[in-house]
């Protein structure tokens, strides 16, 4: 932006302000650059400036700063690596004979995502700059979702392919605040907070290659975390159960049902396998039997609200910093809730293991431990709050003093910190704060027992010379 540019931007922005107030800007302004010279400052800065002096502002004295924030925009990716809208090929060779084999099947009728995007914000700061922040509200809508479709092993050697696939939609709130409690003490207290409200949607998907399941709508995804219309990104499908079978009398009941209402054409209200200790699946659809579509979403991994906050508390030279994280309302999946025995009695975790359905125990909501039984299908047990309280990182410093009048010598810190000190829990796995996978299609939101956050302790001496 060039001088004569940039002063007639700031000549439209000070229309409505006081006469001599404008005229004050524009001389001040004059001189801060020659001709032909590029500002570097954009509409948004002078902006900045303009909202700190609003006439209607300039009698309150508690309001140092109120600036409202607007942004609006279209954005597109195509992050998904290269070459998948195109069939790929690669060596091989049959009975010793060289040859190529198709490896990667390409789409043709791949697209951009798409993502629309509206931003509201007020930046404040208050009581001679004691306390200040950000209020901002947002709302993003993306189309042509770029998704990664599993395919069945029947169409081997193709594991899959990139498909646009629908529409996500995201809407949330954002709260920082800095406040700067003592100041001009010799104690200095610092504290901020932030607080992030998201609420994701699944708002439409393509019903080619859909799941079965008991719900309304398109389900897309081909193990237990999903797209599902009307549900957050990544939620989880799976079963929900109505207590323990308790006698083979019992089992023979509910079989018997439902070869009645399926009208003979099921055998068993689930397996033929099935003993007293397992699990009662609920027959959601009310055909008698369990399949695959009495399968309902039985967790929400979008927490009700996250964030941190942090204090910084300084004497002379000696301070204490402390940072925290925090998420409420998360739902996960913890794999390893309903473990089973391996014939040789390997690789268990020590939960819920003494717990379990048996003839002493029948009230236990947990299946009991059969050997070399398979793992039960997914279900509401192993559905566990995932919110949490988190000692992120703890820093103690001492401020060295400066010496022979800084020639040689600069001051310097000392110090102490410890990243990921605790956290407060009722999660049963080793650490809610963790994914499944960083690169999972729909966040991770399950546990197997993945490796926690480190815990590092350090010692430090910094030096300036």
């Amino acid at each position: 932006m060039t001088k004569a540019e940039y002063m007639q931007h700031l000549k439209e922005a000070l229309q409505g302000y006081d006469r001599s107030f404008a005229e004050e800007i524009l001389e001040s302004y004059e001189e801060h650059f020659a001709d032909g010279i590029k500002s570097g400052r954009t509409e948004e800065e002078i902006c900045d400036e303009l909202g700190k002096i609003e006439n209607f502002m300039k009698d309150i004295e508690e309001v140092n700063e109120l600036k409202l924030r607007l942004s609006a925009g279209v954005t597109g990716t195509q992050n998904i690596g290269n070459y998948n809208n195109k069939d790929l090929y690669g060596p091989n060779d049959f009975l010793g004979k060289p040859g190529i084999i198709p490896t990667t099947l390409g789409n043709n009728d791949l697209r951009w995502e798409r993502t629309k995007q509206f931003d509201i914000a007020v930046d404040y700061a208050l009581l001679d700059y004691r306390l200040s922040g950000s209020i901002g509200w947002y709302y993003k809508n993306t189309n042509d979702l770029l998704w990664y479709i599993d395919f069945p092993t029947s169409l081997q050697p193709f594991s899959g392919m990139y498909k646009n696939v629908g529409r996500v939609q995201n809407k949330g709130f954002e709260w920082i605040v800095d406040a700067k409690i003592f100041r001009e003490t010799e104690v200095k207290w610092d504290v901020t907070f932030n607080l992030a409200v998201n609420r994701n949607k699944v708002k439409s998907l393509v019903s080619e290659g859909a799941q079965d399941w008991a719900g309304k709508g398109v389900v897309q995804g081909s193990g237990t975390e999903v797209l599902a219309e009307g549900h957050p990104v990544g939620a989880v499908l799976g079963y929900q159960t109505d207590g323990i079978f308790q006698s083979w009398t019992q089992i023979e009941e509910y079989n018997k049902k439902a070869q009645e209402l399926s009208n003979g054409t099921a055998t068993y209200y689930y397996s033929s396998e099935t003993k007293p200790g397992q699990i009662i699946y609920r027959d959601v659809n009310g055909d008698g039997h369990i399949s695959v579509k009495d399968r309902v979403i039985i967790a929400n991994p979008e927490p009700k609200f996250q964030g941190g906050f942090s204090s910084n508390v300084s004497w002379k030279d000696l301070s204490l910093y402390l940072m925290f994280n925090y998420s409420v309302g998360a739902e996960r999946l913890y794999n390893n809730t309903l473990q089973n025995i391996s014939g040789s009695l390997n690789n268990l975790i020590d939960y819920n293991l003494y717990n379990r359905w048996s003839e002493q125990n029948t009230s236990s909501r947990l299946p009991a431990l059969y050997v070399d039984d398979p793992v039960p299908a997914t279900n509401n047990l192993e559905v566990h709050k995932a919110s949490y309280l988190k000692l992120s990182h703890l820093r103690i410093q001492y401020n060295l003093p400066v010496l022979w009048d800084a020639r040689y010598y600069k001051g310097g810190q000392v110090y102490f910190a410890i990243a990921n000190l605790f956290t407060i829990t009722r999660y049963p796995g080793i650490d809610p704060a963790t994914v499944g996978s960083a690169t999972a299609n729909y966040g991770g939101n399950y546990d197997s027992d993945i490796y926690p956050g480190v815990r590092s302790y350090t010692i430090g001496l910094r030096l300036n010379f």
